[in-house]
């Protein structure tokens, strides 16, 4: 997000190629349904209008200040989007109703299966750089995984953890050799495995 108009944030809008970052950001600032994030109660079934009043698809009807809620993430994200789409919120009265057809729009189409397609060839030749930390390279590694998620892929924690550790510099073979063979093999491990080598190369550099 780079601003905000009358307290309301705005940023860089969606494309095909931000998407996942921008759904992320808004899921954030709307209190919208992203990786591992509970859904308020006015968000757990997609609404109409009846009236003046949001209805969930089922029994309960919103308060004034889910109502608000509702109004004030539409607000937020009509403030977020390219002029193209602001159709979409005339179509949907809810929040939620937009959130879903905008995935809809950026995921649909082949576009989330090229996406996709492109997130897990960029895991699979995930390369440590010359220099660069642990910490960083296993972030990277990380980020395309939670990219997946957003996508509704899951992957196995032990093949993330596998891919990302071959990845990693000449200098951590033992690291490389012995780590899959431990139990709990997972990317933490990883990272610490590889951060307590970077430790003993730096104490190994001050004592020779």
């Amino acid at each position: 997000m780079v601003g905000s108009v009358n307290g309301i944030p705005y940023g860089n809008k969606p494309d095909e190629d931000n998407y996942l970052v921008w759904r992320f950001q808004m899921g954030t600032f709307c209190d919208l349904p992203t990786a591992g994030r509970p859904l308020p109660r006015w968000l757990r079934l997609p609404g109409k209008r009846l009236g003046d009043r949001l209805v969930p698809a089922g029994p309960a009807v919103l308060t004034a200040t889910e109502a608000r809620a509702d109004e004030v993430a539409k607000s937020i994200m009509a403030l977020n989007v390219k002029p193209q789409h602001l159709g979409t919120f005339r179509t949907h009265p809810t929040a939620r109703g937009v959130w879903e057809a905008l995935a809809e729009e950026f995921l649909s189409h082949g576009r989330g299966d090229l996406n996709a397609m492109k997130l897990r060839e960029q895991l699979v030749a995930l390369k440590m750089h010359r220099n660069e930390s642990a910490a960083k390279y296993v972030s990277r590694g990380r980020t395309l995984v939670w990219k997946l998620r957003e996508m509704g892929i899951v992957l196995d924690e032990e093949y993330v953890a596998k891919t990302i550790l071959s990845g990693a510099l000449p200098k951590f073979k033992l690291v490389k050799d012995v780590l899959p063979h431990m139990p709990n093999f997972t990317v933490l491990r990883v990272l610490r495995g590889l951060r307590n080598a970077e430790h003993q190369f730096a104490f190994d550099r001050r004592h020779h």
